[in-house]
């Protein structure tokens, strides 16, 4: 008769709620409360540790990488990617929404500078497992948690982007994602910290980048071609005449043209 040696006993005992708890292998376990009136209130998780700098910055690069890869799947359509990604998106959102409600001030310094900001949307009032903060003033009131969020937060208070640009335009929306994705791949990219001086550096990368996702082709993008043919036509036109070209030649540079002028505009308080 066979017997389990001492070891694998040991793999197959589960290990407790609490070593996992304390490993982060686990979500928090939050029960419900009022915001506390403290002005300081203690952490949920007193005596964790604060990560170091080397632990972090290794950490960011491979979670953004394997991120990166879970965000493809899902939208290729792998479901365990989807839950993934879904479960991923929950727990970040949630313990951002904790520290919102019980210590901004330790998130400030970043909402201050972010144009938009993670939150939770939902048909019932009841999105996360806290109350909602109730209105002075109206009866039963709560504020909106998008609005409640924002001026808690004092969302883009500091925000280099905070000026008036138009983002319903199709320039504005391609040059803003393309200004998005760099900075989110900043440092894989090598790119360095954004200003006047390297804007134009970013803007080439950006454009590879969408050279790259439009196969090479970004004048035939429906999205895309109108602002090549809706920017500087006459001017085209003239220099056409005297330098030939193919349409979509000269439909790419009008269109990379109006992509680098509205990144300047997005960025210019970026000195």
């Amino acid at each position: 008769m066979k017997t389990e040696s001492p070891k694998s006993k040991r793999r197959a005992q589960p290990k407790s709620l609490e070593e996992l708890m304390a490993k982060a292998s686990l979500s928090p376990f939050l029960l419900p409360r009022e915001i506390s009136k403290s002005k300081k209130p203690a952490p949920y998780f007193p005596g964790t540790p604060p990560l170091n700098a080397e632990e972090v910055e290794f950490t960011a690069r491979m979670f953004r990488s394997f991120l990166g890869r879970v965000a493809r799947a899902s939208d290729c359509g792998d479901p365990e990617a989807i839950r993934l990604l879904i479960g991923t998106a929950f727990y970040a959102t949630e313990a951002l929404e904790l520290i919102t409600r019980r210590n901004p001030e330790r998130l400030r310094p970043h909402s201050r500078k972010h144009l938009k900001w993670p939150a939770f949307i939902g048909k019932k009032a009841i999105l996360s497992g806290h109350q909602k903060p109730s209105r002075a003033g109206k009866k039963g009131g709560n504020q909106p948690l998008n609005s409640w969020l924002v001026e808690r937060l004092e969302l883009s208070k500091e925000c280099p982007l905070q000026h008036n640009w138009q983002p319903q335009s199709p320039a504005t929306q391609t040059a803003f994602f393309m200004f998005e994705w760099l900075g989110l791949n900043s440092a894989s990219l090598g790119l360095p910290p954004l200003h006047s001086r390297t804007r134009d550096e970013w803007f080439e990368k950006g454009w590879e980048a969408l050279l790259t996702a439009t196969g090479g082709s970004p004048e035939e993008d429906p999205f895309l071609r109108p602002i090549g043919e809706n920017q500087g036509r006459e001017k085209s036109r003239r220099q056409a005449i005297r330098t030939p070209r193919s349409i979509k030649g000269n439909i790419r540079d009008r269109l990379k043209s109006a992509l680098k002028q509205t990144f300047q505009t997005l960025t210019q308080h970026y000195i």
